[in-house]
C-alpha cells in the first residue's frame, strides 16, 4: 500500500486546484475540516504527510496539528496558511511541531518540493523506528547495548541506519557512504532523536553500570 498525502482546507476551490495539480505526483486524500481529517488519520496508518490550513471552522489548523501528534504521531505535518503573521508561525512550530510552514498564495512547485522533503523525512523516521524495534527485539548486532555509553550507542545506531536506509539529500542526491564519514558527520546526516534514545536506554540504566 502506498503512503498517502492528506490535504486539509475548508476552501473547496483550493482543494480542487491542489488535487488537480498533485494527483499524478502523490497519492492524495482530502478533508474539508478538522473532523474529517481526524477521521481519516484514525482509520489509515499510512498517511505520511498532512498539509493543513490554519483558518478553518470548528477545529482550526493549530488545534488539528496538536491533536495529530496524539492521533497520528508519525505523520509529518506541513502548515499552509493565509494568516502568515509571526505568532502563527511560532505557534505552528512550537505547538504543532510542523516540518514546513508556507504562506498563501504558495507556488505549486514550492509546495510540491516541501511535500517531497516531508515524504523523505517520513521514510527516514520509519526506517529508524523499524531498526529500533529490531534492536530491542535482539535481532540486530549492536554490541553490548546495555554497557555502552550514550555516545557509543548513538554512533552504533547511526552506523546501522546509514547501512540499512537509502537516504538522500534534499536535492535527491545520495548521501556519502557511512564508511568514509566521521562520527560527527554520521550524527548530522543520520540524526537519532531523543525518543529513540529513551526507548533504548531504560530509566536508571546508568546506575546499573556504575555498580559494576
Amino acid at each position: 500500500m502506498s503512503v498517502k498525502v492528506l490535504l486539509v482546507d475548508d476552501d473547496p476551490a483550493l482543494l480542487k486546484g491542489l488535487s488537480r495539480q498533485f494527483r499524478k505526483r502523490f497519492d492524495l486524500l482530502v478533508a474539508s475540516d478538522g473532523v474529517g481529517a481526524l477521521r481519516l488519520l484514525s482509520n489509515r496508518e499510512e498517511i505520511a504527510v498532512a498539509v493543513v490550513d490554519m483558518r478553518m471552522p470548528g477545529i482550526d489548523g493549530l488545534e488539528l496539528l496538536r491533536l495529530m501528534q496524539k492521533v497520528a504521531p508519525n505523520t509529518i505535518r506541513i502548515m499552509l496558511t493565509g494568516n502568515a503573521d509571526q505568532q502563527t508561525a511560532v505557534d505552528a512550530i512550537n505547538q504543532g511541531n510542523v516540518f514546513r510552514f508556507y504562506s498563501k498564495p504558495c507556488q505549486y512547485q514550492q509546495l510540491g518540493d516541501g511535500v517531497d522533503a516531508a515524504l523523505r523525512q517520513y521514510e527516514l523516521e520509519r526506517s529508524e523506528h523499524e531498526l529500533v524495534e529490531k534492536i530491542v527485539a535482539g535481532n540486530t548486532s549492536v554490541t553490548s547495548t546495555s554497557l555502552l555509553d550514550p555516545t557509543e550507542l548513538a554512533s552504533e545506531i547511526v552506523s546501522q541506519l546509514a547501512q540499512e536506509t537509502h537516504s538522500t539529500n534534499d536535492d535527491g542526491s545520495p548521501l556519502p557512504s557511512s564508511e568514509v564519514m566521521s562520527e560527527d558527520e554520521k550524527l548530522i546526516l543520520y540524526p537519532v532523536n531523543q525518543a529513540t534514545i529513551d526507548k533504548l536506554w531504560p530509566e536508571g540504566w546508568t546506575d546499573q553500570i556504575d555498580k559494576k
